[in-house]
C-alpha cells in the first residue's frame, strides 16, 4: 500500500505542472499567469480541492502529454463562502476542450445542485480535433449542456484572461458577470476561422478585444488591466450576491444611515414620468 501511495502522489505532483515546465515557462513569458496560480490568486489559502487532477485525454497515446485535459477543476472558498472553481489551462493542447475536458466540466451541475457560486477563470478554448470529429463528437460538445441547464439558479462569474474562443465565450456570455483583461480577445471562433468561412483578415484585438465588447456587444461588465485586478472584481462581484437564487444577498455592516433623508431627490426626479433624470445623480 505505501508504494501505491508514494505512485499515486507523484502522479498527482506530475499533474500539477499541467503541459510541463517548459510551457509554463513560455506562459509566463506571454505574460500571463497559469490556471493553479489564478486559483491560488482567488481562493482561500488551504481551501481549494481539485476535482480530477489525473484525468487526462482518452485519445491514443495523449494520456502523457494531457494532465487534466486542458481544464483545473475544483472545490474551494473564497472570502469563506464555498464555491466551484473551473480554470482553463493554456499549458495543456492550448486549453482547447476536448472529450475529458467536457466531462471535467461537471462540476457546474454540483455547483447548481448544491446552490454554490461557479466561478470560470478562462483562456483558450476552440474544439479540439480529433475530439469533436464525427456526428458523435460533434454532438456531444458543440455547446455545454449545463449552460442550457443553469436556469440563473446560481451566481456564474467569469474571467476572461487570456484570448478565448469557442467554450470559453459560451460560458461567459452565458454569465451573471464577466471581467476581461485589457489585451485579450474573446469570440466565437478565431481569426484563422474566420479568415477561412469569409476571406475577411482580421487581428484579435479587432475580432474580440475589450473595446469590441464595451462599445458594441455589451457582453463584459468590466475591464482590468491585469489577471490580479480581474480576479480582485471577481471577489467584489461575488460580495454582493447570495449563494442561490434561494435566498437574499448577505448584508454588511455600511456607515450611511437607512433613515438618511436626501433633500435634492426632488430636484433630480421630474414629476412627469415620461421625462428622463441622471440616476447617477440619485445614486450618489
Amino acid at each position: 500500500m505505501k508504494k501505491e501511495l508514494e505512485v499515486l502522489t507523484e502522479k498527482k505532483e506530475q499533474a500539477k505542472l499541467g503541459g510541463g515546465l517548459n510551457k509554463i515557462e513560455k506562459q509566463h513569458q506571454m505574460g500571463f499567469l497559469t490556471a493553479r496560480e489564478r486559483i491560488h490568486l482567488l481562493v482561500d489559502p488551504g481551501s481549494f480541492l481539485e476535482l480530477g487532477s489525473l484525468a487526462h485525454s482518452d485519445q491514443p497515446g495523449a494520456d502523457l502529454k494531457s494532465a487534466g485535459d486542458g481544464v483545473v477543476t475544483g472545490l474551494a472558498k473564497v472570502n469563506d463562502r464555498q464555491v466551484v472553481v473551473q480554470a482553463s489551462d493554456k499549458t495543456v493542447f492550448a486549453g482547447t476542450e476536448g472529450m475529458v475536458y467536457f466531462r471535467k466540466l461537471k462540476p457546474h451541475e454540483f455547483a447548481v445542485k448544491r446552490g454554490m457560486p461557479l466561478i470560470n477563470l478562462m483562456e483558450g478554448g476552440g474544439l479540439r480535433m480529433p475530439d469533436g470529429m464525427g456526428s458523435d463528437g460533434i454532438s456531444q460538445m458543440l455547446f455545454p449542456q449545463e449552460l442550457l441547464q443553469h436556469n440563473r439558479s446560481v451566481p456564474m462569474i467569469t474571467a476572461i484572461l487570456g484570448d478565448s474562443f469557442g467554450g470559453p465565450t459560451w460560458t461567459a456570455v452565458s454569465s451573471d458577470f464577466v471581467t476581461q483583461v485589457k489585451g485579450t480577445s474573446m469570440a466565437v471562433a478565431g481569426p484563422r476561422m474566420l479568415e477561412v468561412a469569409t476571406g475577411e483578415k482580421v487581428t484579435n484585438e479587432e475580432l474580440g478585444g475589450w473595446e469590441v465588447h464595451a462599445e458594441y456587444t455589451g457582453q463584459v461588465d468590466q475591464f482590468a488591466e491585469t489577471e490580479e485586478e480581474a480576479i480582485e472584481q471577481i471577489k467584489q462581484f461575488l460580495s454582493y450576491v447570495p449563494q442561490h437564487s434561494g435566498i437574499e444577498p448577505y448584508k454588511q455592516p455600511t456607515n450611511d444611515h437607512p433613515q438618511r433623508v436626501i433633500d435634492e431627490v426632488t430636484e433630480i426626479v421630474p414629476t412627469r414620468r415620461t421625462r428622463a433624470y441622471d440616476m447617477k445623480k440619485l445614486s450618489n
